[in-house]
């Protein structure tokens, strides 16, 4: 989803709301070097305004949660960790889309403000955990999964900060915003489930190839030894059989295409305040 705001749309330039974003970011929070991520903060905006427009009976809410922790992570950085001149920049970007709009509706309601900006991050890794965790589930169904360092680490963190959230949170107040927004996001989802999704750490990719490819290969041929079915090298690399039918059962995660969507941005180590991606390892296609 996050890939959506870091490419924007064209098409609003001339709408006021666009304008006045621009203009504030390259004028008055100059200070802050926001006139750098004017153009992306800019586009963003325009891409879910248009999405709002196009789609206004069913569009899909949970656009403006992914707007706001990006519009954040893009901020955030620049303003210092500095959480009162985050929010008001983030009140002024919502009202300008809101109130600015020609079609005189509301983009995305100012319900979606944190109030506990000293943890964001943690806010953040839970929310993205929240959307993840079903794609993390498909790649490390089976046994074993190898994974290389970076996806280990991945799923490390975000299990962490979740049994961290639930332990805080079914032993001690409940009631915080904290605590209520943990439960809001979890509710229905199993304990067991999402503290235990683990993989095989591998040493690297090119290992986790071979050893895949491997796999594989010997499966395919103890399923078809009775049939004298040869195997072409084009079958292996596409995971079938020269009839179509599958090799093996080493998980196919569409895996750069999901590791994209599963994708967590670090507030803390980009300069120019645009998302930082903290994890680029996958486990084996």
């Amino acid at each position: 989803m996050y890939s959506y705001f870091e490419n924007g749309k064209e098409g609003c330039e001339k709408l006021q709301f666009y304008s006045n974003i621009r203009d504030e970011f390259e004028e008055k929070y100059k200070i802050y070097n926001l006139h750098k991520i004017s153009d992306s903060i800019s586009r963003a905006l325009c891409y879910i305004y248009i999405e709002k427009k196009e789609n206004i009976d069913y569009f899909n809410n949970e656009l403006c949660w992914y707007l706001y922790y990006w519009l954040s992570n893009m901020i955030y950085p620049l303003v210092q960790k500095n959480t009162t001149m985050l929010s008001k920049i983030i009140k002024n970007i919502y009202e300008n889309l809101n109130d600015y709009n020609p079609q005189g509706f509301t983009v995305c309601s100012d319900t979606y403000y944190l109030y506990d900006l000293n943890r964001f991050n943690e806010y953040k890794l839970l929310f993205d955990y929240s959307k993840d965790y079903r794609n993390i589930e498909q790649d490390t169904a089976y046994d074993q999964t190898p994974c290389d360092e970076y996806y280990n680490n991945y799923i490390n963190e975000y299990i962490g900060m979740y049994k961290k959230a639930h332990s805080e949170c079914n032993e001690g107040k409940k009631s915080n915003f904290y605590c209520r927004n943990f439960f809001t996001l979890f509710q229905k989802k199993p304990y067991e489930k999402l503290s235990s999704f683990s993989c095989t750490l591998s040493k690297n990719r090119e290992e986790i190839l071979e050893e895949a490819t491997a796999h594989r290969t010997q499966e395919h041929v103890q399923n078809q030894n009775h049939l004298r079915t040869t195997i072409v090298q084009d079958s292996v690399d596409h995971h079938g059989t020269a009839d179509g039918s599958n090799l093996g059962k080493i998980p196919s995660l569409e895996s750069q295409q999901n590791l994209e969507k599963m994708t967590t941005f670090s507030i803390d180590d980009n300069a120019e305040g645009g998302p930082s991606k903290s994890v680029t390892g996958s486990v084996v296609p």
